[in-house]
């Protein structure tokens, strides 16, 4: 159950937490350092497995292997670092995580499906708009968020911007 709170009554009620979601423009920011990250290290890890370098159509190799590389590498990042910490670099470097309904850390079988089935649907294809919904929504939610039942939270108490309180999972049951 999640009420939204607007304005400056955001003490949590009845064991319920509230929490500050995070908007379009900051998890944007988040992501860029996340595509930064995995492209330095993808690229540093593709070296050390592939150290001969690549065969003879040198480009169309370096296209297909790179690509390939970057995304499964992309994906066991993004799923590892939301199952074990709720957080990836780039969220953490902006002071933010990752938290399901129920205010916990993601599980593991959130994570993938956040990542592998919620976040190919907010890149359409390429035109990322289930990312931009996230502008939108009133909860701050983007396509992958909505799919896997989760929020992006600020870890400290901004004094302004979009809340969200969170039931107790005793309220979830009752209710």
């Amino acid at each position: 159950m999640i009420k939204e709170i607007n304005g400056q009554n955001h003490g949590a009620l009845n064991q319920s937490a509230s929490y500050h979601v995070a908007g379009f423009w900051i998890r944007f920011g988040a992501f860029l350092i996340d595509l930064a990250v995995i492209a330095m290290s993808g690229k540093i890890l593709l070296i050390v497995i592939w150290p001969a370098g690549l065969e003879s159509n040198m480009v169309q190799s370096f296209i297909t292997i790179n690509a390939f590389f970057v995304g499964a590498w992309g994906a066991a990042y993004l799923i590892i670092m939301t199952a074990l910490w709720g957080q990836t670099l780039g969220k953490m470097l902006l002071g933010l995580r990752v938290i399901q309904t129920d205010g916990n850390r993601p599980s593991w079988q959130t994570a993938v499906v956040r990542e592998l089935i919620g976040r190919p649907l907010s890149q359409l294809f390429g035109s990322n708009l289930g990312y931009i919904i996230c502008a939108f929504h009133p909860r701050k939610q983007a396509v992958h968020d909505l799919i896997s039942d989760t929020y992006v939270v600020y870890e400290t108490e901004p004094q302004r911007g979009k809340w969200v309180q969170l039931a107790s999972p005793s309220e979830n049951r009752a209710g």
